[in-house]
């Protein structure tokens, strides 16, 4: 199932974003992912978080929803590489809180609970989400999500949804 993560950098490896005065994009991306064809999630953002979405540039057409209330992704075909499903663009204005964030959880439309990923045989799965902390002071470091893995507790809740 993988995670979907939230990136600075176009090598998707900085998951750290630093608040200047200005235009800063956000790319929201399914990562470590042996195959999918949907995912549906939220991301939610701090009160910390001194920046205001402006647009959401979708990188696949059948998009619905928004990212600060609820999104579903359909990728058209199964994708079993890192996947850039859109890129949040913010207007910031430099006063961020330390260590607030942003962090890819459950859309509260979806029954499961869960942040859910479909996979190539059109599966429920569970994903794991990542989290972005914006203006890290060095107490705070988003690291690594390590993913609910396909063989194992993802699809042993699938059989329950």
């Amino acid at each position: 199932a993988g995670f979907i993560g939230l990136f600075t950098d176009f090598g998707y490896t900085d998951c750290s974003m630093v608040d200047t005065p200005g235009e800063i994009h956000v790319y929201v991306i399914h990562k470590a992912t042996p195959g999918a064809t949907a995912s549906q999630f939220r991301v939610a953002v701090d009160a910390g978080v001194m920046c205001t979405p402006v647009d959401v540039i979708h990188n696949f057409p059948t998009t619905l929803g928004d990212p600060a209330t609820g999104i579903s992704v359909s990728y058209g075909t199964c994708y079993s590489s890192d996947i850039l499903l859109f890129t949040w663009v913010f207007s910031c204005s430099g006063n961020s809180l330390p260590c607030s964030k942003l962090e890819i959880v459950p859309d509260p439309a979806v029954a499961t609970g869960t942040i859910e990923v479909f996979d190539c045989n059109h599966f429920r799965l569970v994903g794991g989400g990542g989290l972005m902390y914006v203006n890290p002071d060095g107490s705070c470091d988003c690291g690594e999500v390590v993913p609910v893995e396909d063989t194992s507790w993802g699809q042993i809740k699938a059989l329950y949804q």
